[in-house]
Formats: C-alpha cells, structure tokens, sequence
C-alpha cells in the first residue's frame, strides 16, 4: 500500500513550512521554591477526606486535574484522583526572593508530583491571570507582590477584586459567573465562609436560609441585623459579603 499520502503536518496551522512547532512543548518547568509548596497531601483523594481539597485563605483561582506523572526511566509512575483544589497566591511567591518575583505559569510552588495537576492549560491559563491581576493591583496601591502576600488587608482587598474580574476562588458548581450572587459567594469562599454542604460542590442560592446557616455567618462576624431581612441563601451571601466591604 501507499499509505495515507493526503495526511499531512498542518503547516499554514502551525506557522512553519514544515508543520512542526515553533518550539517544543515543555512538560515540566523549573519551578521556585514558594512561600507555599502545593503537596499531594494538600490535593489528592487519599488525604483529603471531603469534596474539597485543602483550604487556601491565599486562594486567587481554583483547578481540578489528576496527580499524572509521565515517567522518564526510573521516575516515578504515579496515577491519583484529586479534589477539586484552589490556587494559593504564596505559590506565586518565592520564599526568598525580591519582593517583585512573581511566578506567572507551571513555575509555581509545587512539588514534581503536584506540578502534574497545577500545569494543566485551564489551571496554568488561571495563575497567569492572576498573577496579570497581582501587577494591575501593584501597580495601583504602589506596593509589592510580596507586601500583597502579607498584609491582610491588601491581600483582602486583592482578593475581592478577582471576583469581581469573573476569577472564581472557591469551588461551587451551581454559581456561574451570570448569578448575580457570583462574586459574594466568591469573596466569601476566600475567607473559609463556604456556607456549603460538605457532601459536594453545590452552594443552592435559591434555598431559604435556615437557622443553622445563619448561626455559621455570625459565627463568621457577620451581624445578625444584616440577615434579618433575607430569605435565600444567596441573598444571605450577597449581604454578608457587603458587610465585609469584599
């Protein structure tokens, strides 16, 4: 037989004349050593008993991939489930390093087995944009990355700009960036207040607010009168995230 002689490299795709890429893909970069490292334990289904993965009070993105290590000879050949994880800002930030260091892709705090599922294009496409967001916001409040890092109250009000900027920062699969109630939940979700169930993603805005609930938020410092008058658990989120300032 003659094969196939109509298949072909896609030059006019590629930008090449022979229909190879401008340059080869890379894997797995160097990385820095952050001031948070992402480990397995912080993300995989073994360690982490919930639907989520660890809480991250940094987060600046969420992602969801496998731990899928594609092993050189004599490398580890790893194969793991992880729950649906958050971007910490710290991994961002070398550990010691100028103040301006900001990693911006696969270059993050992770480990060689964490980097399997933070390099993956939706989750690296989310560092990117918040490392650009992290610049904006520099830029503005003339201060630092690092400052950012640690200082709450830049960090809060970093953090609550995202949202706003349609950049998720906690897991919910039933708040899509149309809901009205998208960016309190978000902001919400950056300071552990979830208001969630613990058996999955589902936040349920249309629900009628119920007394534990209301008990959680003012747990959270959240006043009592500021929920008097709501009914859903959206409209609860909506007011809570306004008391906050978020």
């Amino acid at each position: 037989g003659v094969g196939y002689p109509e298949l072909r490299l896609l030059s006019e795709a590629m930008g090449t004349h022979d229909g190879l890429a401008m340059a080869p893909y890379i894997r797995e970069s160097r990385r820095i050593v952050g001031r948070a490292i992402v480990r397995e334990q912080d993300v995989s289904i073994e360690s982490q008993t919930g639907v989520r993965a660890a809480f991250c009070d940094d987060s600046v993105g969420i992602g969801w991939s496998p731990l899928a290590i594609h092993p050189a000879p004599g490398d580890i050949d790893l194969r793991r489930k992880t729950r649906p994880f958050q971007i910490p800002l710290g991994a961002l930030l070398p550990a010691d390093g100028p103040g301006n260091l900001l990693a911006s892709c696969k270059n993050i705090g992770t480990t060689h087995l964490t980097t399997s599922c933070y390099r993956s294009h939706p989750v690296e496409w989310n560092i990117g944009e918040a490392a650009g967001a992290l610049v904006s916001y520099c830029l503005h409040q003339a201060v630092t990355p690092a400052a950012v890092h640690s200082t709450a109250r830049h960090l809060r009000a970093f953090q609550a700009g995202l949202p706003e900027q349609g950049v998720p920062l906690g897991w919910f699969t039933d708040i899509p960036l149309s809901h009205p109630g998208f960016a309190a939940v978000q902001k919400l979700a950056a300071r552990g207040v979830t208001m969630s169930s613990t058996d999955d993603l589902l936040f349920r805005p249309n629900e009628a607010i119920s007394p534990d609930l209301v008990q959680q938020l003012v747990d959270g410092g959240v006043e009592s009168e500021t929920l008097a008058s709501k009914t859903s658990r959206g409209e609860a989120a909506i007011a809570a995230a306004g008391q906050f300032g978020a």
